[in-house]
């Protein structure tokens, strides 16, 4: 009685329902929020701790072991499973590969932290954002940021230390260094940042040694020769002498260096006082050398013939999506760069951008596919235009449950439409190609044959919806560890459903209605022995 009492409104009802379902998905897609991969809460964080600039190494571990005082501190008894870390710059004798851990100075330091979730499994932003602020108030001159744990998020990243990532190139540090402060000064705006400043420590303290070489050469000494012993008391002669040795009994080789004691070189003074000449105790270093405090970049990082510094940020309570238009408008908003000034962006922004371009790309050839294959099946165009009217619906239905549950549209999601446009295409097809039936062999109306087919296929319609429906719905609720990775999958799915079982049951009878209202029931086939085809009948006369 419904489907027909609405049947002579047919096209009215089509153009509503097409406005409704794009006015759904314009308001949805915005506030629903993009990220490449769904929020994980695992139990695992890795920190990134800079003390003050030019901080030895035993201040370095001090406030190391006070950041994991406070996150014991910070957590309930026992929450801390295990943590693991390690402190300033990797020694040249350790096997260490500064790719998987870089620290370029004794001022920084990395710790990994594994939280029992058995004991606490409370949100993990919450920690992180509670000890931002322990920080900050108790040791104001250091910072810290999070960076990946997870061995998927380190690849998704391309080795960025940060979801954010901006880098700045110029031919002189500084002036890169300059505009990456403006284009800060924009990024401290965005309430959801957190973490904000310059990777690289650009104002490193260091002492100038400037040789007199008159001086010098008053005393016989060159500059190689001053250099051999600043070189043995500041590090090791293994960096300007490589002198290896060979075992004569094992054949090992053993690399040799000379360097003074670690204990006999602990301050300036000790330095200036160092003798620079072979056998004898004068001149010393301040005899020959004007020694001045000063600052320099502790890192250098090159592309091409500029370089580059590196501005991270990490994201509070926010899609990375909405992220990284915020970060653009900032940039945007530092103005025109100077002459020689670069600016991109690395890391998963551009991943970001870049799966979402390709996903909508899949799924426009997807859909164009599909209805090059029906329109080749039934011989019509119109039949392909009713069985995919229902895509708007699987979009409006999917974002909608994605909002309401608060996920966001990322790969899993994304994966979770396409597979509600199947089986949602499927029972459409269902429908339809009954609807054909009745209106090709019986002869029937366009709007009797779509009454009839929607009575005759509304069991296994139902049937296929709801065994999809619950097939999905735990995975949909999150139950189990890790869960929160394929829940949006499951939300996508049950949402497009939800809305293509009601557009299929209600609206493509209507729509088959309406648009096969004109056609014929002659086959369209160009196949001189098709009996039942128009071209037969033009032949035969």
């Amino acid at each position: 009685f419904t489907l027909r009492r609405w049947f002579p409104r047919s096209l009215p009802l089509f153009f509503i329902y097409l406005i409704t379902s794009g006015a759904i998905v314009v308001f949805l897609i915005n506030r629903v929020g993009t990220d490449v991969m769904p929020n994980s809460n695992s139990g695992d964080f890795q920190l990134r701790i800079q003390a003050p600039a030019g901080d030895r190494l035993e201040k370095t571990e001090e406030l190391y072991n006070n950041v994991i005082a406070d996150i014991n501190n910070l957590l309930p008894e026992g929450a801390v499973s295990i943590t693991s870390g390690f402190v300033g710059p990797q020694s040249p004798n350790s096997p260490i590969n500064p790719i998987f851990l870089f620290t370029s100075s004794s001022d920084q330091a990395v710790l990994e932290v594994s939280i029992n979730q058995d004991i606490y499994s409370g949100s993990m932003d919450e920690i992180r954002e509670k000890l931002r602020g322990i920080v900050a108030h108790k040791y104001p001159e250091a910072s810290i940021n999070f960076e990946p744990m997870e061995l998927t998020e380190k690849i998704m990243g391309q080795g960025a230390m940060t979801p954010i990532e901006i880098k700045v190139g110029a031919r002189q540090l500084k002036q890169a260094a300059g505009f990456a402060n403006q284009i800060k000064a924009h990024l401290s705006k965005v309430d959801f940042l957190r973490d904000i400043r310059i990777a690289e420590q650009i104002d490193y303290p260091v002492l100038n040694i400037d040789i007199d070489r008159d001086l010098a050469g008053q005393f016989d000494l060159g500059v190689d020769d001053i250099s051999r012993n600043l070189v043995a008391a500041t590090s090791s002669t293994r960096f300007t002498n490589k002198n290896m040795w060979i075992d004569p009994r094992s054949g090992l080789p053993f690399q040799t260096q000379v360097e003074i004691p670690y204990a006999d070189m602990l301050t300036e003074s000790q330095l200036r006082s160092m003798p620079v000449k072979k056998g004898s105790s004068h001149p010393v270093l301040e005899d020959v050398a004007n020694i001045r405090h000063s600052t320099a970049p502790a890192q250098v990082n090159r592309k091409g013939p500029n370089r580059y510094v590196t501005l991270i940020a990490n994201i509070h309570n926010k899609d990375l999506g909405s992220a990284s238009a915020a970060v653009k408008e900032a940039i945007e908003q530092a103005g025109e760069p100077p002459r020689g000034v670069t600016v991109w962006t690395e890391g998963t922004m551009n991943l970001l951008d870049e799966t979402m371009s390709s996903l909508m790309s899949g799924l426009a050839v997807a859909l164009i596919a599909i209805f090059l294959m029906m329109a080749a099946y039934y011989q019509s165009f119109k039949v392909p235009i009713v069985i995919l009217s229902v895509a708007p619906a699987v979009f409006a239905g999917s974002l909608l449950l994605l909002f309401i549950t608060g996920s966001t549209l990322n790969l899993q999601s994304y994966m979770g439409i396409i597979m509600a446009i199947g089986v949602s295409v499927s029972n459409t097809i269902l429908l339809v190609d009954q609807g054909e039936f009745y209106r090709k062999k019986l002869l029937l109306k366009p709007s009797n044959s779509a009454r009839l087919a929607s009575a005759a296929r509304l069991r296994p319609i139902l049937m296929t919806a709801a065994a999809m429906f619950a097939g999905m719905l735990p995975m949909a609720i999150g139950i189990g560890e890790g869960s929160e990775q394929s829940a949006p999958l499951g939300r996508a799915v049950i949402g497009g459903l939800i809305g293509s079982s009601i557009t299929i049951l209600l609206l493509i009878p209507h729509f088959y209605s309406s648009v096969m209202s004109r056609s014929t029931v002659r086959s369209v086939s160009l196949d001189p022995d098709d009996q039942n085809s128009e071209y037969y009948l033009k032949i035969k006369k």
